[in-house]
């Protein structure tokens, strides 16, 4: 005989396969169905919560006594709801995600984002309980009908779910329209007619790029680990400014993210919005009862946010920062039958294992293991283990190489150029230099005429590429790069030079290190970040765990966008941004390399 619980979900799912979006008595939960029916991502949101649940208790009871039909049930509906198109992807057609002022599109990234999820964690599923237990497990599949065939189908639907980053902005798209639409007149609109939803129709504001609250922002901080960071900032600094926050699950969100990219005081200053909305009536309708969901958005923006919460191979991971205006940050945890408690101050992080087995968790990616009863102590900040190089003016000279193959093309062009012009040059990719060398020629060129020109300069370059050798590594450089091997320092090149692997070769340094980013790969160039956000990834560290040295001004703001030290080879008036300057790379050791990364991340 089943359990109560049981037989009364299979009851409750007859019910809402009959009428969706149902209360339990049966009439519509949602007087507005675009608001309510269409947000299908619930489902998900549920087997989120019960996959957390399980993850950090060990509760596997539950999966047996009905936690397993209920995520079968969830990827069943949507593998039915949605459809793989013509372009081979999976999409889920007129829903409406968290952000209620976007309502009835197509592929909404959280709504999608939480299908895969959802198709992967059924299959994964599946296959464990089946290990498990043969026997229980075959009596779950009895009363769900689950068949091998359906799982085998939600694990090849999984990576087959649309998940688009637009080619031109390079943000993710929040659903198939929403960046086509023009922008919410902002400055046309006073803050009295804010919340928008009691003061405008409906068609003005879906019709818009506006939201009520975070969408792919939420769906990066619930489900943060195929989310690197150059596309969480570029989300964020697309988002946060059309996001009214009219709901108020928005700007804990928004803390938690800003806390990732090392924004602590804007961080800080979104989550005082969470943590003061019923008592300062922020929304003016604390009348009506107080923000469950908002004070448990408190509660994110502190562990989540200010702490860095993660779950990593199964393990608790930490990666505490506190804004400047606070001192100290201390709360319990609960991880598989074991306590312990997290007091993070400015200089340390202590755990102290309160209660419950032994327990392992990660400190800023390093291993800690508590036996019960004992105190570890540890430092809070980023230590030094990564650096990542320019090539040219860092590494070697090859500026004069191109700057005779620019000189050589502009020549054949007839357009003015000289050593002052080739200047602004440093650190810009190709196409950029290019298109900064015909700025006010008068010469209007076709995107296929562009990219053969770009060609004809780097086959150029290549040639004069021939005279370098290992004498051409500037001073100072192999006994850097030997001191930073024999510290344990972790080294990466962040050029925007395509030719760098053949460079390092010919200057004897390809062994030398473990990562060397392709700038093919790269969205846009420097000044944008992430050239060097991609170098840390590819060690395996996190930004604050990195000094990056150029010797360009476009470079340096680079580094410093990336979350990193930036030191500055150079020019203390061009490179003035860097946390330290120094004049050559014969000047660079490990100590100065310390102290960059000292006083850009202070204890």
């Amino acid at each position: 005989m089943l359990p109560a619980a049981v037989a009364r979900a299979r009851e409750l799912h007859r019910v809402g396969a009959l009428y969706p979006w149902r209360t339990i008595a049966g009439p519509e939960a949602s007087a507005y169905f675009p608001a309510g029916t269409a947000q299908v991502h619930i489902d998900g949101d549920i087997v989120l919560a019960l996959r957390r649940y399980v993850e950090a208790t060990g509760d596997v009871e539950l999966l047996w006594e009905g936690g397993a039909d209920v995520v079968f049930e969830c990827a069943r509906f949507y593998a039915g709801y949605g459809s793989v198109g013509l372009d081979g992807r999976f999409h889920l057609h007129t829903v409406t995600g968290p952000d209620e002022y976007t309502a009835l599109i197509d592929d909404n990234h959280y709504t999608n984002k939480l299908v895969r999820e959802t198709f992967l964690y059924a299959a994964e599923l599946a296959g464990e309980l089946a290990l498990l237990d043969p026997d229980r497990f075959a009596g779950v599949k009895a009363r769900t009908g689950v068949t091998d065939e359906e799982v085998a189908r939600w694990f090849e639907l999984a990576p087959l779910v649309h998940l688009p980053v637009d080619d031109r902005l390079g943000v993710t798209k929040q659903d198939a329209s929403f960046l086509s639409k023009p922008e919410w007149p902002w400055d046309e609109v006073p803050q009295d007619r804010y919340p928008l939803l009691l003061n405008y129709h409906y068609l003005d504001i879906y019709r818009h790029q506006v939201l009520k609250q975070a969408d792919v922002l939420l769906a990066h901080t619930l489900l943060p680990h195929d989310v690197p960071r150059w596309q969480l900032r570029r989300d964020v600094a697309y988002y946060a400014p059309r996001t009214t926050h009219d709901s108020s699950l928005s700007a804990c969100t928004h803390a938690i993210a800003f806390a990732e990219l090392g924004d602590l005081e804007t961080a800080a200053r979104f989550f005082d919005a969470t943590a003061r909305i019923d008592l300062d009536d922020t929304h003016g309708n604390a009348d009506h009862g107080v923000h469950v969901a908002a004070m448990g958005g408190t509660y994110l923006g502190l562990v989540d946010g200010f702490a860095g919460l993660k779950v990593e191979g199964g393990r608790m991971s930490l990666r505490p920062r506190l804004p400047a205006r606070w001192s100290r940050l201390a709360f319990r945890l609960n991880w598989r039958g074991a306590r312990v408690l997290v007091d993070v101050t400015r200089a340390t992080t202590t755990y102290r294992h309160l209660a419950g087995g032994p327990l392992e968790l990660l400190h800023r990616g390093r291993l800690v293991a508590l036996a019960p009863g004992e105190t570890v102590t540890l430092p809070t900040g980023p230590e030094l283990r990564g650096v990542v190089f320019d090539l040219d003016g860092v590494i070697t000279d090859t500026a004069e190489l191109h700057y005779q193959a620019w000189q050589e093309l502009a020549d054949h062009l007839g357009v003015p150029f000289d050593r002052q012009r080739n200047e602004a040059l440093k650190g810009v990719d190709r196409m950029r230099s290019l298109q900064l060398i015909l700025e006010g020629s008068g010469l209007v060129l076709t995107e296929a005429e562009l990219h053969e020109l770009a060609e004809r300069k780097n086959r150029r370059y290549v040639e004069l590429l021939g005279r370098l050798g290992p004498s051409d590594v500037l001073p100072g450089v192999r006994e850097l790069l030997g001191e930073l091997e024999a510290a344990g320092v972790a080294v990466a090149l962040g050029s925007a030079s395509r030719n760098a692997p053949t460079v390092l070769s010919r200057l004897g340094l390809a062994g030398r290190f473990a990562a060397v980013v392709d700038p093919a790969l790269v969205f846009r160039g420097k000044p944008e970040p992430e050239t060097f956000e991609r170098a840390a990834h590819a060690l395996g560290l996190l930004t604050d765990e990195c000094v990056g040295v150029e010797d360009a001004a476009a470079g340096v703001e680079a580094v410093v966008g990336a979350g990193m030290a930036a030191v500055g080879v150079g020019s203390e008036a061009t490179l003035g941004a860097a946390h330290l300057v120094v004049p050559d790379a014969s000047s660079l050791t490990l100590a100065r390399l310390r102290e960059a990364h000292a006083r850009a991340f202070p204890r």
